[in-house]
């Protein structure tokens, strides 16, 4: 959570959560003058490269990645979903909600707290993957010591 809090664009975050099962996932609500959004982060491995047939949109990141696009009808907390290739067996995936969290039997509406070329940007950035330096990995340990899980 720590490593992704310091590469989203400038607002106020909150509603976090994670889940450290066989797909780390976090979760974080970011505010900014346009409202607020949620947004989710997973880090996987893949066997084999990322293949862009019937995405959206197939780019390339900053660093030089693969980056397929994807808009999911009907699913308001994948509204978009950016995936991201690391070439090193590595994927990085960013969720972009138009809804908040699931609760009282509804998701409120929320914003797109992200463009697709900022989540293109953080789900590229090699510092993301499954293994962080110790002093983020500490750093995160210390300000979320009981993160939630997603619901």
């Amino acid at each position: 959570m720590e490593e992704v809090l310091q590469l989203l664009p400038a607002g106020s975050t909150s509603n976090y959560a994670g889940d450290s099962g066989a797909v780390p996932l976090v979760q974080t609500y970011l505010t900014t003058a346009a409202g607020t959004g949620m947004i989710r982060l997973s880090v996987f491995s893949e066997q084999v490269p990322m293949d862009c047939a019937g995405a959206a949109e197939c780019l390339t990141d900053p660093y030089g990645h693969k980056a397929r696009v994807d808009h999911e009808a009907g699913n308001c907390v994948q509204d978009t979903v950016v995936q991201v290739d690391h070439g090193d067996g590595t994927s990085v995936q960013v969720d972009i909600g138009t809804c908040l969290d699931y609760t009282d039997s509804h998701n409120a509406p929320g914003v797109q707290a992200l463009t697709v070329q900022q989540a293109v940007a953080i789900a590229g950035n090699p510092a993301l993957g499954p293994l962080m330096d110790s002093a983020t990995v500490q750093a995160g340990e210390g300000r979320f010591p009981d993160l939630p899980s997603i619901g």
